[in-house]
């Protein structure tokens, strides 16, 4: 082979490890700052459709928006029956969920009741607090600090594991794969990240927020799997901001059994649709 030709070969080698090596790098800065802002949300329910009710519960995570314990997770994870309604074309009535108990887990295994605070079915998104506030700010998201990717960009998606991992964190590092502009702006991973982004927040390399991973359903879909019309989508920082700042900033305003009385405000041009 070429002398030339060879060196040009391992130019190029050394220049594709080099740059796998600055992504990994610039991955790991991210997990370090952003790590403790993500914790994992406990739910129990009570689920009854008229002729009798069910118990049920399970885990997601969540990302501390605000260091009062603000936290966001995806509102299908703690009420699906949004997701429901929304695929179904017949109308048919929807189980009443209600929720029993919520508590938030540290990495440290502290468990610290909370309650539903706003809810928004559109975006698919709950932001629940601390029944007793922190005696201490807690590490959170900085919601000015964000960005908007563009197609193949790389991203890293912050999660925690469960009791077994014993609540470990954990980073994974993904690339864009759709920008979806109507008549909803987010954006999308591979499916194959659809269990580990769902509440999850997702930042640049450069550590800015893009958003937090959320469900999105077709209204009346005519795919015969209904599973085709459920999508894992990235809802984007704008939106996790706004919803923010509509929190109530106590506790109290929604009971944790009492889910729904906290609906986000309809926006003007929204509310003329």
């Amino acid at each position: 082979m070429n002398t030339r030709i060879l060196a040009a070969l391992v130019a190029i080698g050394l220049l594709q490890v080099a740059l796998a090596d600055d992504i990994a790098e610039k991955g790991r800065a991210v997990f370090q700052k952003y790590k403790d802002t993500v914790v994992t949300v406990r739910v129990a329910v009570s689920v009854s459709d008229g002729s009798g009710s069910d118990d049920n519960g399970g885990w997601a995570n969540g990302a501390i928006v605000d260091p009062s314990g603000l936290t966001v997770v995806a509102l299908s994870f703690l009420d699906p029956t949004g997701i429901y309604a929304k695929l179904d074309d017949q109308n048919s009535p929807q189980p009443n969920v209600k929720i029993t108990s919520l508590r938030i887990i540290f990495e440290d295994g502290n468990e610290v009741p909370a309650t539903v605070v706003l809810r928004d079915n559109d975006l698919d998104l709950a932001f629940i607090r601390p029944i007793e506030p922190p005696k201490s700010p807690l590490p959170s998201v900085d919601l000015s600090n964000s960005a908007e990717p563009k197609l193949l960009d790389n991203v890293v998606i912050l999660s925690q594991l469960g009791e077994v991992a014993r609540r470990a964190h954990s980073a994974a590092i993904e690339r864009i794969e759709t920008v979806v502009d109507k008549p909803r702006h987010y954006f999308m991973v591979g499916a194959h990240r659809s269990d580990t982004i769902l509440s999850a927040p997702v930042f640049t390399l450069e550590g800015q927020f893009i958003g937090i991973g959320a469900m999105r359903a077709i209204a009346g879909a005519t795919e015969t799997d209904p599973s085709d019309s459920v999508l894992v989508v990235i809802v984007p920082a704008k939106d996790i901001k706004d919803g923010a700042a509509q929190a109530p900033a106590k506790a109290a305003a929604e009971p944790s059994d009492a889910p729904g009385k906290q609906d986000a405000p309809k926006k003007p041009e929204e509310a003329k649709k």
